[in-house]
């Protein structure tokens, strides 16, 4: 297991989602708890990890799990609610499924999410080196050359080659500038959370999918209708979502049921919705919708990639052939002329 905390110490995701599963795992096979964490320290792969689950497995000797893992620090407090009340109602087992599943989601979601936009930026990356190194330092060689001849570069040739070797001779300003605007971009966001685009369709229809995530979380383990919605919009802090747990409480109030008062939000539409207008166990019902949620954000994410590349290919290509075109016609004039 790759031992990684993330902001406030708190464990990843993906670390928290192997946990729930291999607890869950060895609790289907008829260990105890104590036997769990003493297994699962054995194969630790760093004396980090396998000082957290020798921790655990003192703390569920002496007590509580739910207990034992407050006090590691480590682990989300939503996640040790839920297992404190799974230790009430004697549904350990199922509570870690439901948890790993929700954890396993958010970590797909999240690598979906950058692995995304990782292509179309390396693209366009690629593209404005391309572009820079045949102005700045092709160009010019093939102007000598065009000298001995006694021809001469088109005007777009020669501002291409102008262009270029000035960001060719700002490189270095230029790279450190990307880099700490990148910087800057990366600290912005991992301190907002994603609050500078979260007013856009996408980040609206992410925050709603994940929403519905963490509503069939809470409600899949047992907790009442109002502490699902306060727990599940807890975990979000998108403006979208606080108005909807506003709306829902009320409907709540009023004897609405919750899948029902999670429709009259407005925060999901299509199949989505449908699905949770229709009959069925309530937490199943938006455990579908999360899904079906999830892979709609996936699916705008492909369709803005659908229409980006080919725009990144076509300016490289209308770029390249501008540049080629202003060197090889002058070329072929020059020839011509001499023969």
């Amino acid at each position: 297991m790759r031992f990684k905390l993330k902001k406030e110490h708190l464990l990843a995701n993906i670390i928290l989602d192997e946990f729930c599963q291999d607890v869950g795992n060895y609790l289907r096979r008829g260990h105890t708890l104590s036997e769990c964490f003493a297994a699962m320290a054995a194969r630790s792969t760093s004396s980090a990890e396998e000082q957290l689950y020798l921790s655990l497995r003192t703390g569920v000797r002496n007590g509580l799990l739910s207990d034992a893992m407050r006090k590691t620090t480590v682990f989300p407090e939503y996640m040790i609610k839920l297992i404190e009340n799974a230790e009430k109602t004697d549904t350990l087992t199922q509570t870690v499924d439901y948890l790993s599943c929700y954890f396993e989601r958010e970590r797909a979601a999240n690598e979906s999410l950058h692995g995304r936009t990782i292509y179309p930026a390396v693209m366009a990356a690629l593209t404005c080196f391309i572009l820079i190194v045949t102005a700045g330092f092709v160009l010019p060689i093939l102007a000598d050359q065009f000298s001995s001849l006694g021809l001469s570069f088109s005007p777009f040739a020669r501002w291409a080659m102008n262009a270029g070797r000035w960001f060719a001779g700002l490189a270095g300003m230029l790279l450190t500038a990307i880099v700490f605007a990148g910087v800057l971009l990366w600290i912005l966001v991992k301190n907002s959370g994603w609050k500078l685009f979260q007013n856009t369709l996408f980040a609206r229809k992410l925050a709603a999918g994940r929403f519905a995530a963490a509503l069939a979380l809470f409600c899949q383990c047992g907790i009442s209708d109002k502490e699902v919605i306060l727990n599940s919009a807890s975990l979000s802090d998108h403006p979208d979502i606080e108005c909807a747990k506003n709306a829902m409480l009320l409907d709540i109030d009023k004897g609405v049921p919750l899948t029902k008062a999670f429709a009259n939000t407005g925060l999901i539409s299509g199949s989505a919705l449908g699905r949770l207008n229709s009959n069925g166990q309530t937490g199943f019902l938006l455990d579908e919708v999360a899904s079906k949620l999830a892979k709609d954000s996936a699916g705008r994410m492909d369709r803005l990639l659908v229409i980006l590349e080919p725009i990144i290919v076509l300016i490289l290509s209308s770029a390249s052939g501008l540049l080629l075109l202003s060197v090889i016609l002058p070329l072929l004039g020059g020839l011509a002329s001499m023969a």
